[in-house]
């Protein structure tokens, strides 16, 4: 919970600190190169669950060897994975950038984009000790490290923002903090391994799925759509000639990501209670955890909303931004697009609980058709499309497909709960 809350603080504080210190063709460029540094994130979560899941599976058994073959397997994938996106992710975003047509790029824009992919590159080369902490239990320090680390990098870009660095600073500081969370991480990962080996754990081996591989795919299918669905238009539309107002666009995406965050706390506040009730087989809990979770999003988002439209402006010229929020009836779009991605996540929690995995499959199809769609249409058909567009179509399928299949799966599936805990 610490985690979650130093999480939220500090993505909170930095909204207002790009929007002080960056211009508004620089708060568009830090923006999206922080998503597209994101969309490796999406990649590398899957990856996560997946090694942490095989270790901890050896681990937990008797074959002390055997742990160690499948660590040296887990290193070597995050070094090719590593590797990967140092040469993809490096050399397609400054292809990318150079496509731009109608964006001014900010001075030192190749050093901060440098920087921003090795911090992600180091990262992920040293994520086999991630792998260490996760599987070994030792959740507490690996959160602990990580909380420290951003606020860290929140003081770090604070000063360097205000040494007029612009998103060079902000660079920077994420790779300085990223070398000590590494460094960190590495530290514990060592000690962890030092205890392993004098007291190994012999119990039995825990009731893992005896495809971890295939549901590890599946929530990184899913968490990659989710995360490109609204996302992908503010990556694709600083390549087409008219100017859409980004900056709006994508403070608008900065203040619902953090409304969204909020939205979502039950799911992870009220999970161990969620998993005691679909491991009771108790139908009447299962429904109540949820129908709380689903009433807490709606009031967060309702909420937010409102204050959102009261008090934003205000902040806005107080903090002295060239950055302006988009008008009162795009902003509620963008805000109702979240609340009903938020109530998809807060199903698929316990979708994923009953052991409904292919739903995310089918979901994730249809989110990456969708996003298709739109850039094709905007790409080839009509290059003048508003942001509108790459909101409502998606919005669509979420809310008239998506969120009634996931009730409809979620639905026969408590079914078969009630009826096997009778």
């Amino acid at each position: 919970m610490i985690f979650q809350c130093v999480s939220l603080f500090v993505g909170v504080a930095n909204v207002p600190l790009l929007l002080h210190y960056l211009s508004s063709d620089e708060f568009v460029a830090w923006i999206v190169i922080a998503t597209l540094g994101a969309l490796t994130i999406q990649l590398e979560q899957g990856l996560l669950v997946i090694a942490t899941r095989r270790v901890a599976w050896q681990w937990h058994g008797e074959d002390v060897e055997a742990t160690q073959r499948e660590l040296a397997r887990v290193r070597s994938t995050f070094h090719r994975f590593s590797a990967s996106v140092l040469v993809c992710l490096g050399g397609v975003g400054l292809f990318y950038f150079s496509l731009w047509a109608n964006m001014a790029l900010p001075p030192h824009w190749e050093l901060a984009w440098a920087l921003f992919v090795s911090a992600y590159a180091i990262n992920y080369w040293f994520g086999h000790n991630n792998v260490v902490l996760l599987a070994m239990e030792a959740t507490h320090t690996f959160n602990m490290v990580n909380s420290c680390t951003r606020l860290l990098n929140l003081a770090l870009g604070f000063l360097f923002l205000s040494l007029g660095l612009s998103i060079l600073g902000l660079a920077l500081s994420f790779f300085l903090s990223v070398v000590v969370s590494v460094l960190m991480h590495a530290r514990n990962a060592r000690r962890q391994l030092a205890v392993a080996r004098g007291k190994h754990d012999t119990s039995d081996r825990p009731a893992h799925s005896h495809r971890p591989e295939w549901q590890g795919l599946g929530f990184s299918l899913y968490t990659l759509s989710n995360f490109l669905v609204y996302r992908g238009a503010f990556l694709l539309l600083p390549l087409l000639p008219h100017n859409f107002q980004l900056d709006s666009y994508g403070l608008a995406l900065q203040l619902v990501a953090i409304v969204y965050a909020v939205s979502v706390i039950p799911a992870q506040v009220w999970l161990g209670q969620l998993v005691t009730a679909v491991s009771s087989r108790s139908l009447h809990r299962v429904a109540s955890h949820l129908g709380k979770s689903l009433a807490f999003a709606a009031g967060v988002f309702l909420l937010l909303f409102g204050l959102a439209l009261g008090v934003a402006g205000p902040a806005l010229s107080l903090l002295g931004s060239d950055v302006s929020l988009p008008p009162a009836a795009d902003l509620a779009l963008v805000f109702s697009a979240f609340f009903i991605e938020s109530l998809i996540f807060l199903l698929v929690n316990v979708l994923l609980l009953l052991g409904r995995q292919r739903y995310l499959y089918g979901y994730s199809a249809g989110v990456l058709f969708i996003v298709s769609l739109c850039c094709a249409y905007a790409l080839f058909l009509d290059p003048d499309v508003g942001v509108r567009v790459f909101l409502i179509l998606p919005m669509l399928f979420q809310g008239l497909v998506a969120l009634p299949g996931a009730v409809v799966v979620l639905t026969f599936a408590l079914a078969r709960l009630g009826t096997r805990g009778s």
